[in-house]
């Protein structure tokens, strides 16, 4: 094989190797996209509430004014982050809570800036709420389908986002290639370099003139492609060779990049980040950012709020039943860990004739004699679980996440399972991924235990609000959610 060969695949260019599309024109046009939808569901839903409660237009002027103010808020945190490029739709970084924060950010906005100018007596109630819905469903089916289009084009050759050329052995850009289909992510490989695999950067006579000819012509090659992007797939450790080729492409107009390693793939949000003066290769991240924790919590605590206030006369009812149909207290109090492994006492219905603690918990099974007449009604509905609405009001508990089990569970699972007390990274939940699919009940064997334990491990890596909102539902509708309960 040749020491440079050119490798751009057909799928990647339109014919004639051209994009149709040319990238720098996508800021522009997705910005404007984003204001015109705002713009005109303003003026649509103002209209369309004016006409349909006063017979008349309503004050379009006004309609003008809030879609502006609401579009001017929106839009400025994307392009200070300078999010309106391919790259972002490509990838798609701004998923649905991040959208929804901005959204709220751009009314309360709008709220303040009309408080401060005394114009908010100007704002019809029934008009911003119509907007603020439909707005933000016009933006998330606009970015959505946008996204959509994007990538369909880049797989199509229609839009290419950048050029690339890589440079590395023949075997790094082959498996490059084969893992990672950069065509499909808006990026043309121009031109594949291929560096022989005893390269060391060293100066000695032979190899060390036919690595400069060899880099040479590369630079010359991404200078006349006006390539954007060099891709260094070399081992990390080879740090002679890798500094040659980055003095040898500093000369021209390119983004250099050290290509992925084979650790990435343990690894799914790596990123190289700043401590300080530090340079860090960030391989694990806390699970949830802060405004995402602060969402979580927010919703929790106005949701256990309202459960605990509308469930109460049927607290009271279930206290009483449990302690008419056994003795003992109406609820069980259990040590459980809880986030980063912070114990605190967990709330349920009573529904054995035990209270057990400590060391020895035995699990409950099938036809299990402990379990009460009443109290096998309730955990076939999962009603014992109510009480935590308290747990998660109080902080201990979320409504959704990884179910705590007994301390003694824990410390024997850890044992057994290689990332279980990754589950402690975020607050144990009422509900959770592995129970809305069946996986709750007895874990008598270690597989029952991996499964509930990846299903826990999927929720975190994957968390998002709607999910949240998702697993709830099925809670409460799903039959997988009421499987296995004894």
């Amino acid at each position: 094989m040749s020491d440079i060969s050119q490798r751009s695949s057909a799928r990647t260019t339109s014919s004639g190797g051209f994009a149709l599309f040319q990238p720098y024109l996508f800021g522009p046009l997705a910005f404007a996209a984003d204001l015109l939808a705002i713009f005109a569901m303003s003026v649509l839903t103002g209209t369309a509430y004016h006409f349909a409660v006063y017979g008349d237009m309503g004050p379009i002027v006004l309609f003008l004014e809030t879609g502006f103010m609401v579009a001017l808020f929106f839009t400025l945190p994307f392009l200070f982050r300078e999010k309106y490029n391919l790259t972002s739709y490509i990838s798609n970084d701004e998923r649905l809570p991040s959208l929804f924060f901005i959204w709220n950010y751009a009314f309360l906005s709008m709220f303040a800036l009309g408080f401060l100018t005394k114009s908010t007596e100007m704002f019809s109630r029934g008009t911003l709420v119509l907007f603020y819905f439909a707005g933000f469903g016009a933006i998330v089916l606009l970015r959505t389908q946008l996204a959509r289009q994007v990538r369909l084009g880049c797989k199509t050759g229609r839009i290419a986002a950048r050029q690339i050329m890589l440079v590395g052995t023949d075997a790094k850009i082959r498996d490059f290639q084969t893992q990672f289909q950069p065509w499909n992510h808006g990026l043309r490989i121009n031109h594949s370099i291929v560096l022989d695999e005893h390269f060391d950067g060293s100066a000695r006579r032979g190899d060390g003139r036919k690595l400069e000819k060899i880099l040479n012509d590369a630079l010359s090659l991404s200078r006349q492609d006006q390539i954007d992007d060099v891709i260094l797939l070399l081992p990390w450790s080879r740090s002679s060779l890798i500094e040659r080729c980055v003095e040898q492409f500093a000369t021209s107009s390119v983004s250099i990049h050290l290509g992925p390693q084979a650790i990435f793939d343990r690894f799914n949000d790596a990123r190289l980040i700043k401590l300080g003066s530090m340079a860090t290769l960030n391989l694990i991240r806390p699970p949830l950012s802060k405004m995402e924790i602060a969402l979580k919590r927010s919703f929790d605590i106005l949701a256990s709020a309202v459960g605990l206030t509308l469930l109460s006369p049927l607290f009271i009812l279930f206290s009483i039943l449990t302690k008419l149909d056994s003795k003992g207290p109406a609820l069980y109090r259990q040590t459980r860990y809880g986030f980063n492994l912070k114990p605190f006492e967990i709330i349920k219905f009573r529904t054995m004739t035990v209270m057990e603690q400590g060391n020895d918990v035995k699990q409950v099974v099938a036809n299990d004699p402990r379990v009460t007449k009443f109290g096998r009604f309730m955990r076939k509905w999962n009603i014992d679980e109510l009480p935590q609405l308290w747990n998660v009001l109080k902080g201990d508990m979320s409504l959704v996440g990884p179910r705590p089990h007994a301390v003694a569970h824990d410390q024997e699972f850890t044992k057994k399972i290689a990332q279980y007390a990754r589950r402690m990274n975020v607050q144990p939940g009422i509900t959770g991924l592995a129970q809305v699919n069946g996986y709750r009940g007895p874990t008598d064997t270690d597989e029952k235990i991996r499964l509930r334990v990846e299903h826990d491990l999927h929720y975190i890596d994957h968390w998002s609000f709607a999910l949240d909102i998702k697993l709830i539902w099925m809670t409460l509708f799903s039959k997988k959610a009421y499987h296995n309960a004894h």
